[in-house]
């Protein structure tokens, strides 16, 4: 081999090393609105980054900053796409301005359990090209997808528990589908943050709130609840796991199977875990002196009836907007229906 060769073969070697994908270097910065205790935090943040640090051996390691610390629940996409943040929780009912085709997982009939959900979610942004491609103009990587097991309304008086009663009821809501939801049924939606919720049905600021389950001990709304429905079918709310979705790219192949095989893991496990506590919540609060109550078979046709428009709202006024709404909301809800609810 003449030298000349060698010098040119050199070149070519230090030019591909270049364009390689560096391993990452220093602490991600990992932050959400949760407070430490909240189950997206302790459940599925936390075992998360455990599992992303132990699988790279510690070359990905974390800076973690729950509680807002860093950006409010509303402003974590903004944290990822500014570099405050590489890993963060966004909650897609607090950015449909910018998400607006992935708040159909959050519609009223889109699923009975959490792991049907989270499946069907994550079918759907492999085979409907437009979702996956508004996560990718927002520069983010869902990492792990959650979803609550349909949201229940929790009141600070008696049971809400007929269509009717809906009728001047304040209720608060996480914004998007659910406020549209309320709006159907009969009731006021008030818009806040879950945070805020506990004060504001102390104080008689809301009458009741739709909330999720696992959610009322990490905000300790126990203490200020008088009844709970067990089977609504209000919809649900979808948080992400995201990671900047430069970051993502520029991470060597085999920290990216580590980070996506971790993300899997951790997400099937959080649904399961939402769909096993279920039950024991509701028997828990029942014990507490909350009135647990189901809606009879004729009350879930009435709303159901009365539901419905959520979702053609969803069609016509983001296919007003050019957007590919009509296939999206079709084509979830094919992929729904071919997912089982079965939560084992």
């Amino acid at each position: 081999m003449t030298h000349t060769i060698q010098l040119k073969l050199a070149a070519l070697a230090a030019s591909a090393a270049l364009m390689a994908p560096a391993a990452w270097a220093g602490n991600m910065m990992v932050g959400n609105g949760f407070s430490p205790t909240h189950f997206f935090g302790k459940d599925l943040t936390e075992p998360w980054m455990a599992c992303v640090k132990e699988g790279t051996k510690g070359a990905i390691d974390f800076q973690y900053f729950p509680s807002g610390q860093i950006a409010a629940a509303a402003a974590t996409l903004d944290a990822l796409n500014t570099g405050l943040l590489q890993v963060a929780a966004v909650s897609v009912g607090y950015v449909t301005n910018k998400l607006p085709l992935n708040s159909v997982s959050m519609l009223p009939g889109m699923g009975q359990t959490s792991r049907q959900m989270v499946t069907a979610n994550r079918k759907a942004l492999a085979e409907i090209p437009a979702l996956a491609a508004e996560l990718k103009a927002n520069r983010i990587h869902p990492l792990v997808i959650n979803l609550f097991a349909p949201y229940q309304i929790m009141s600070r008086g008696e049971p809400i528990d007929t269509l009717e009663k809906f009728d001047g009821h304040l209720i608060r809501t996480a914004g998007a589908a659910n406020t549209l939801t309320i709006s159907e049924l009969g009731g006021s939606p008030v818009e806040m943050p879950a945070a805020d919720i506990y004060v504001a049905i102390e104080r008689g600021t809301v009458d009741a709130a739709l909330l999720g389950l696992p959610s009322v001990k990490s905000y300790s709304l126990q203490e200020v609840l008088k009844s709970i429905s067990a089977n609504g079918q209000f919809g649900s709310f979808t948080t992400l796991l995201a990671m900047d979705l430069d970051v993502y790219d520029k991470l060597p192949p085999e920290q990216r199977t580590v980070v996506d095989d971790c993300s899997l893991k951790i997400e099937d496990s959080v649904a399961q875990l939402m769909d096993d506590q279920q039950q024991s919540l509701l028997d828990e609060f029942g014990k507490m002196g909350i009135t647990i109550y189901s809606y009879s078979d004729a009350e879930l046709a009435k709303m159901d009836q009365r539901m419905k428009a959520v979702g053609q709202d969803f069609v016509s006024r983001l296919g007003a907007r050019g957007l590919p709404a009509e296939a999206v909301y079709t084509g979830y809800k094919k992929i729904l229906s071919e997912t089982p609810a079965s939560t084992q």
